[in-house]
């Protein structure tokens, strides 16, 4: 890199005076002399557009005459460009080559970009355990991103179990080298650190405030139900009826829990007895809910009706299609119209929904077959681009002699 910047300040130097860079010269004589340093800062210049005019075709044909010939930096560079479809035709398989080379040779940004590619599961099966392996080693380096990226798999409990504290570790160890995107993920934190002092201090409402921010994933805190219903009750025992009411909702439509109607409704009744507004309507829906059902039950068709309708509008309960035809069609059997038109209906929408599903498969269908037809293409320009690239070397090397036997 000294080099490079010795050689990038003589070529600026040189092309403001209006000369011909005399550095870039020599440059381009060592890389065509096969001077795999020599290649990669080519290539550098060339992507740029530093001395040189800028050309991402001739920058990648530089990085991968070094990168065949094992420097790490040229071949991290040409992974990038395969990744990114700059200067090359996109492709993610060739991308992960590259940088797997570089990788296995120690490079850090490499080790990231392709933990990267194994989080996305772009050229590669998606592994976050394998991404994680790569993001460590790069860690071991001191990189910044792959601090960050580390960060998020704690966060996320993706390769490794979540873990907030370890994800907040590896935030702070990015931003103290200027990691923006870890610098805006603490800012979020500092709200959920700022609920969890308050609520380990036996604050009801930060209690209920914590609560929540697990049960949805909120303020970049990883989704947690278990610790949600933790904070939920803690409020709850307090008093606190906005976590009596979540804990009702929660146990009535099956959110994070098993769906429990005996729970919602003790839940439920706590917060509406200290004038819950919501809790109260939720409440009379399942009280609703539950009178009809025994009705239903007892062979009432109007009850069996009205239970169908209540599973498939999900009003006061989760929506559940099969309990909604199940009701409708004791109900038909008994003779009662609404559910007969409520049956062929919900069969129309479901047709429309196979045929939906079905548009759409053809449609994935016929993508992959253009992926795969761009791939062979891609494949074919690649092997014409390299016979163009060996026959015109060739040419050079018959002219270089030509000129050598003539000068004799």
């Amino acid at each position: 890199m000294k080099r490079l910047l010795i050689i990038l300040s003589f070529a600026l130097l040189t092309c403001l005076s209006g000369c011909k860079s005399v550095a870039i010269k020599s440059l381009i004589q060592e890389a065509r002399q096969g001077n795999a340093t020599a290649q990669y800062e080519l290539g550098v210049l060339y992507e740029n557009g530093w001395g040189v005019i800028r050309h991402s075709s001739v920058a990648a044909n530089w990085y991968r005459k070094a990168a065949e010939q094992g420097h790490a930096e040229a071949q991290n560079n040409l992974g990038f460009m395969y990744s990114s479809g700059f200067g090359v035709l996109k492709d993610n398989t060739e991308a992960v080559k590259w940088y797997r080379m570089a990788a296995e040779q120690g490079h850090a940004e490499a080790q990231n970009n392709l933990g990267l590619m194994y989080s996305n599961g772009r050229g590669v099966i998606k592994d976050n355990t394998e991404a994680v392996k790569w993001y460590r080693m790069a860690t071991e380096q001191g990189n910044a991103n792959a601090q960050y990226n580390l960060g998020e798999e704690y966060r996320t409990g993706q390769g490794v179990p979540r873990d907030e504290v370890m994800a907040i570790k590896w935030y702070h160890m990015a931003d103290e080298q200027g990691h923006v995107d870890a610098k805006n993920i603490l800012k979020k934190y500092d709200k959920f650190e700022e609920y969890l002092k308050k609520a380990m201090q036996g604050d009801a409402k930060a209690q209920y405030d914590l609560g929540y921010i697990y049960d949805y994933g909120a303020t970049g805190v990883a989704q947690n139900h278990d610790e949600a219903r933790k904070w939920y009750l803690m409020a709850s025992e307090q008093g606190e009826t906005q976590a009596q009411y979540k804990l009702g909702f929660n146990y009535n439509y099956g959110h994070g829990v098993i769906r429990n109607i005996t729970e919602a409704l003790k839940w439920y009744r706590l917060a509406a007895d200290r004038g819950h507004e919501r809790a109260k309507t939720q409440l009379a829906l399942l009280n609703y809910f539950e009178e009809t059902r025994q009705k239903a039950g007892e062979g009432d068709a109007q009850a069996q009706y009205e239970l169908g309708r209540i599973y498939e509008q999900g009003a006061g309960v989760s929506k559940d299609t099969a309990e909604a035809q199940k009701w409708y069609g004791l109900a038909d059997r008994q003779g009662y119209t609404e559910a007969k038109t409520a049956l062929v209906s919900m069969k129309y929408d479901e047709i429309v929904e196979k045929l939906r599903a079905e548009n759409e498969r053809l449609v994935r269908a016929l993508q992959a077959e253009n992926e795969q037809q761009v791939r062979e293409l891609r494949s074919e320009n690649e092997r014409l681009a390299r016979e163009l690239r060996e026959e015109n070397e060739r040419l050079q090397q018959e002219r270089r002699a030509q000129h050598n036997s003539g000068s004799h």
